[in-house]
Formats: C-alpha cells, sequence, structure tokens
C-alpha cells in the first residue's frame, strides 16, 4: 500500500551536531582560557549534579570548568608533545577520560588542592549506584509524610493507607542493603525520606602549572586511565 503524501514521521527530540566552525570556536575558547590563567587541573568528581556543582562554580568564579568535551579538550591541549599547545599539555590532555572534569584557574595549587581534598557534601543516591547503607521502614505512621503524598508511595509499591488523614505503612519494610544496586523505586523513595546515601566530592588527579605537570593519581594508588568516576 502507497504511503500516504499527509503521513509524516515526525522527531519528539533531536539532536543537533556540532558544527566545524562551533567546534572550532570551543577549542579556541580552551586554548584562550589556558592562556589567561597560569594553571590547568584534572579532576575527577564523585556524584556529580548540576546542583551539587554549580556552587563549586560560584566558589571559583575567576576560573573556568569544562566538561563532557574530552575530544575537543584534548585537541585544544594537544595530543602529542608535537602538536601540545602549551610546553607539557599533553600530559593533561592523555587524563582528559571518562567524566573527567578539566579546571583552568591561576590559584596556587596549594588552594586547590586543600579545597577538593575538603570537598564533601552529602546528596542523593542516583539510580545504579551502590547503597551505603540499611534502610528499613517500620509498621505504623509515617510521621512528617502529608497525606497527600499517598499516590505516589503507591506508586512506588509501597503498602500505605490513609487513616485519619495520616498515612499508615501496613507492614515493616526493607527499602535497601549496602552494597545493593539501587533501582529507581529505591533511589526515589531515600529522597522522598531524605536520606542523604551519597556524597559529592573530588579528587585532583594532575595538574600543570606554568609548563611543569604534577601528576598525583599514582599516589593514590590510581592510575588515570583507569579512574571512572
Amino acid at each position: 500500500m502507497p504511503k500516504s503524501k499527509r503521513e509524516r514521521i515526525v522527531a519528539l527530540s533531536r539532536a543537533t551536531k556540532r558544527t566545524k566552525q562551533q567546534k572550532g570556536e570551543i577549542i579556541q575558547s580552551i586554548r584562550d582560557c589556558v592562556d589567561m590563567h597560569t594553571s590547568c587541573y584534572v579532576i575527577s568528581f564523585s556524584n556529580r549534579r548540576n546542583v551539587s556543582f554549580q556552587p563549586v562554580r560560584d566558589h571559583w568564579r575567576s576560573s573556568r570548568f569544562f566538561c563532557g568535551k574530552n575530544k575537543l579538550m584534548q585537541i585544544a591541549l594537544g595530543r602529542s608533545k608535537e602538536n601540545e599547545h602549551r610546553e607539557n599539555l599533553q600530559l593533561i590532555s592523555e587524563n582528559l577520560v571518562h567524566d573527567n572534569v578539566l579546571f583552568v584557574t591561576s590559584c596556587g595549587a596549594e588552594e586547590v588542592l586543600k579545597y577538593f581534598e575538603e570537598l564533601s557534601t552529602p546528596d542523593f543516591a542516583r539510580t545504579g549506584s551502590a547503597a551505603t547503607e540499611d534502610f528499613d521502614l517500620k509498621e505504623g505512621v509515617l510521621e512528617g509524610m502529608e497525606f497527600s503524598m499517598e499516590p505516589r508511595l503507591k506508586a512506588l509499591s509501597l503498602p500505605v493507607r490513609l487513616n485519619n488523614r495520616k498515612i499508615e505503612l501496613l507492614g515493616n519494610i526493607s527499602v535497601c542493603k549496602v552494597g545493593q544496586t539501587l533501582t529507581a523505586e529505591q533511589s526515589s523513595i531515600l529522597k522522598l525520606f531524605n536520606r542523604k546515601t551519597s556524597v559529592f566530592s573530588g579528587k585532583v588527579l594532575c595538574y600543570w602549572e606554568n609548563g611543569k605537570f604534577t601528576d598525583l593519581s599514582t599516589k593514590n594508588g590510581v592510575h588515570p586511565l583507569d579512574c571512572t568516576e
């Protein structure tokens, strides 16, 4: 049967590819930023989300973070001794793998290293992450839970009912155990009960300062190319 001329397939979402010009502009902006500052750092973040990462950006307003453009960052810095933008920057480029972030700044190494060593912010666990603690719910009234949340709790497979405008749990429930991979339901329940079981943190793997490269990753027993955090 021939297709109707009126029949059209409409994409609900479109991912537009960057043009060659746009890629070139990104590469140049990275190089310009490096030229404006004195040092570059490669940082591996754990449990990074926009909401938790924003305070870090705010703290380093005079500096710049580059995320999620590994290939372009590598091209900008140089992938070999022959094409590196500045001396030894290709060593930084080698570490820009996985979700590692490039941080460009003029602040001193002591200040930067101290900040990220102390960075530790409790956060809600994501789906697919490992539970870091046991979490159980006991039978009875769920104190502090608005009665309007009953449909939401039922949708999360929790056996609940309304009694005098209070939500009652109809049995003891084990939400998760340590080491268990969290499902979408489990992570949603933890969030509803305000259980922040993950920690947002950052680890400096290496840095470049005025042409000198320092590798910190191997000192922690982690090779930069093996880092998947």
